[in-house]
């Protein structure tokens, strides 16, 4: 059946469907995540990333919710009072829900918890919960102070692998986290910027103090540990300077960095 076609179809059939209030579809999984806390009752479909069973507070709610993939016909099928999504992703979507005047809002990326604070404050505005929104912002920045806190504010020189070899330079949310947190990023100390990747010979001549280890549900260490197997990395571990960070909650700031931060400041002393 030709596109315009099925579209007609979904109209049809949404005469026949009872009226619902505040119904509204997410089209991006840090999104997905922020509705998930800001207006569980009104998200009625996740993209389909939210199904990856990250291990995530509100993953059994994600989970239950249908999935999507930005398409028209899916989205039209929900009969939602609005569409939420990320800053990049579904280029094409916006001037077709225009034509159904369903309106799609954009969360900017946010790279700074400053910038995620603001996001919260633009969904609870839009979405009428600005109360609940300025209230999930103080768990979140009270768990960064208290990781700050409990981190003792040393300055040590930290570099955050990703898989692959990525490190995030300067302007990047891990970047701002570990200045949140007290720390220095070395990856921004030698004057990167933006996501780069780095060699293991540079991490090895950067020589910082701790190393934090992205850790990945569905990958484990991914290439990280290849690097972590090479005696002069090993030799980092025996001596207590590499640490593994849940990146599944520091990606996209939701309460779930809390648990993740708790995580951080124990496996810090344990090692």
């Amino acid at each position: 059946m030709p596109a315009h076609g099925i579209i007609l179809f979904i109209l049809i059939s949404l005469t026949s469907l009872p009226a619902a209030a505040e119904r509204w579809v997410s089209v991006n999984q840090c999104t997905d995540r922020m509705m998930a806390y800001l207006a569980p009752e009104h998200l009625v479909s996740v993209t389909w990333l939210s199904h990856d069973g990250e291990a995530l507070a509100v993953q059994p709610l994600l989970a239950a919710r249908p999935a999507n993939h930005a398409r028209i016909e899916e989205i039209l099928g929900y009969r939602p009072h609005g569409v939420i999504g990320g800053e990049y992703g579904a280029p094409g979507l916006g001037p077709l829900l225009a034509r159904f005047e369903i309106p799609f809002h954009r969360l900017p990326q946010a790279q700074s918890p400053a910038e995620n604070f603001a996001g919260w404050r633009q969904l609870g505005a839009w979405l009428d919960r600005s109360a609940e929104a300025e209230a999930i912002i103080q768990r979140i920045d009270a768990g960064l102070q208290q990781a700050r806190s409990d981190l003792g504010g040393a300055a040590t020189r930290v570099l955050w692998l990703n898989p692959g070899g990525w490190v995030a330079g300067s302007g990047m949310m891990q970047d701002s986290l570990l200045e949140a947190l007290g720390l220095t990023n070395v990856a921004a100390e030698q004057g990167l910027r933006g996501w780069q990747r780095i060699s293991l010979e540079a991490l090895l001549n950067w020589a910082p103090e701790r190393v934090l280890v992205s850790r990945q549900d569905d990958q484990g260490f991914s290439h990280a540990a290849h690097w972590l197997a090479h005696p002069a990395i090993a030799a980092l571990a025996e001596q207590g300077r590499y640490v593994a960070v849940d990146s599944s909650a520091t990606d996209c700031l939701t309460p779930d960095l809390i648990p993740a931060l708790q995580q951080l400041v124990k496996a810090w002393y344990s090692t």
